[in-house]
């Protein structure tokens, strides 16, 4: 197994000296073309490359179109050689794996920059299903076969750091967290703006998740309603007649654009647990419905709306960790 290639994006004269010493360890290191020193051996990631997709996107793709599937690890300007040593190690024990260093709050971090990190962790832990520690770190490991992705997504720089953890769930692609020595400045909000923005980047799978299942919802509660009115005085098949349809239409949505999973080998089996998903639900709403109707006379309409409101809240939690759950997902 080749090594991987050390990609220094920034830099100051300390990740001079780490780069020293991974060349010296028979790494190949590769740095933007506008950095004020190279050696022999230095990989120079030209400018039309990185003014066309950024720094780091910009540096991936230009190795991977010399390299190919060749894995990289990212490095910052406070990165050490004993860091990128650690992520190397972690890597060959989880050669299919994104490798991740985790960092304390720097010191230096303002109340704001701390407080900021610790709502974009605790979101993403809500929204994702799993704990990150370091959500912008500086030194990373990425596996080669998924290199195109991670040039080809939206974002820059900074960006482009919080959106590879985004990405992971969709990509299928294990996450393993290691311990950093260095600690230097983490690229966590400074700004209010810039904490706004992290907020809608990390919750808009909830948000989305929550669009699709108002849809459904409303799909729900209209043929529900309608049946009672014109078709039926059943409750049970008033019920079970608006579940089935709209339940068809959340499964599309949610398995297209939701989670993103569109691989034809794997739709019947994540169509199974769904509605396994759905029964289940459909079977609590009904006799909670039953519940608040008959035993708390509770008028039918209110009732299916605060049932339909707490079902459609759990579901989020029982899709992303149950149905459209990834291959190989790991919290190391």
């Amino acid at each position: 197994m080749e090594k991987p290639i050390v990609y220094i994006h920034t830099y100051t004269e300390k990740i001079d000296q780490t780069a020293k010493a991974m060349l010296a360890s028979g790494f190949l290191v590769a740095v933007p073309y506008t950095c004020p020193w190279t050696y022999e051996g230095i990989i120079v990631v030209p400018d039309y490359k990185i003014k066309k997709r950024g720094v780091i996107r910009g540096g991936i793709k230009h190795i991977h179109d010399i390299y190919g599937e060749r894995d990289i690890i990212l490095a910052e300007e406070y990165v050490t050689a004993e860091d990128v040593m650690l992520v190397y190690s972690t890597m060959q024990e989880h050669p299919e794996s994104f490798v991740l260093s985790e960092r304390e709050d720097p010191t230096g971090s303002s109340r704001f920059e701390k407080a900021a990190s610790k709502i974009i962790r605790g979101l993403f832990a809500i929204v994702q299903g799993r704990l990150v520690h370091d959500m912008h770190s500086g030194v990373r490991g990425l596996p080669g076969q998924y290199l195109s992705a991670f040039y080809d997504m939206k974002g820059k720089d900074r960006d482009q750091l919080l959106g590879q953890i985004m990405s992971l769930r969709r990509l299928s692609i294990p996450l393993v967290q290691c311990n950093a020595i260095s600690q230097g400045t983490r690229a966590t909000a400074h700004t209010v703006l810039e904490l706004l923005k992290d907020i809608g980047r990390v919750g808009m799978l909830f948000m989305m998740f929550v669009s699709s299942s108002l849809f459904s919802a409303v799909v729900d509660f209209s043929i529900y309603t309608a049946m009672l009115h014109f078709l039926t005085p059943s409750l049970f098949v008033a019920s079970a007649t608006a579940r089935a349809i709209s339940s068809i239409i959340n499964f599309t949505i949610n398995q297209s654009v939701v989670f993103q999973h569109t691989q034809a080998k794997s739709k019947w089996k994540m169509l199974a647990k769904y509605y396994m998903l759905v029964v289940s639900l459909w079977t609590i709403d009904l006799l909670v419905l039953l519940l608040f109707v008959k035993v708390f006379g509770f008028n039918p309409i209110i009732a299916k709306f605060i049932v339909g409101a707490m079902i459609y809240a759990i579901s989020f939690i029982f899709q992303r960790d149950f149905v459209f759950k990834e291959k190989g997902h790991t919290d190391g």
